[in-house]
């Protein structure tokens, strides 16, 4: 047998050129593929956007909402060791006053008296015995009923009956 070597390689071309037609057949339809699949990422990645951005708005709420809780918190805390730091006071205040004389203190009033107000000048408020309300309010009846006007306000006191 004998076999030429021209006709071995016509039908190799041919071979080869079918293999190409059908490889480039195949990328075709690999890249429509993927031309397909980056149409559908595009769309879904705008459907994500358009979610992010409704998801933004509740999200600054909640961010705002958490700064008030720490606001909040820090507030509180504030109060708290402030109202702690009060308390201790009162306390030692009463018990300085347990710790008096009994002739020295009054047990018949928990108030505090005018030498325990001097005492400690801790407080903010103004101290004044219930005699000096007394000669207020009899002072501003007097102006009062100069103006033409009535107004009786009496401030009663175990020291003011006696």
């Amino acid at each position: 047998m004998y076999i030429s070597f021209d006709l071995l390689i016509k039908i190799g071309q041919v071979i080869m050129i079918v293999a190409a037609c059908a490889v480039l057949i195949y990328l075709a339809l690999v890249f429509k593929h993927l031309i397909d699949t980056v149409k559908e990422t595009t769309k879904t990645l705008e459907v994500l956007q358009r979610d992010l951005e409704k998801l933004e708005s509740p999200l600054e709420t909640v961010d705002a909402v958490s700064k008030t809780v720490d606001e909040l918190q820090a507030s509180v805390k504030k109060t708290a060791t402030s109202a702690l730091g009060v308390m201790d006071d009162s306390i030692s205040h009463f018990k300085e006053r347990l710790n008096k004389p009994k002739a020295s203190r009054n047990m018949n009033s928990f108030s505090p008296s005018a030498a325990d107000v001097n005492e400690e000048d801790n407080s903010n408020a103004e101290f004044v015995p219930i005699a000096d309300l007394n000669k207020q309010a009899a002072q501003n009846e007097v102006k009062n009923e100069e103006a033409g006007e009535t107004e009786i306000i009496v401030i009663e006191d175990d020291e003011t009956k006696e």
